[in-house]
């Protein structure tokens, strides 16, 4: 099972240290599996994350225009 916390802490600086609003999926999940936090998967990227944003782990990420765009954790959406 995923460690959300340790996932969203990792999103957050992501996000502080390239100054971004918010990112998506495909842009993130890269980033977690290089911290060892979440393996992305090699026939659609972005889909690990994706499947907890559906399932409701992630209150601060919302779909817009069909992406999901994942805001700073602190971050009204």
């Amino acid at each position: 099972m995923p460690n959300i916390e340790k996932i969203t802490e990792a999103i957050d600086e992501y996000l502080e240290f390239n100054n971004k609003s918010g990112t998506t999926p495909v842009d993130i999940n890269p980033y977690l599996e290089s911290k060892g936090l979440l393996n992305d998967s090699k026939s659609r990227r972005g889909k690990p994350i994706r499947e907890l944003i559906r399932s409701g782990k992630f209150k601060y990420a919302i779909k817009f225009g069909g992406r999901w765009i994942i805001h700073h954790s602190k971050q009204k959406p």
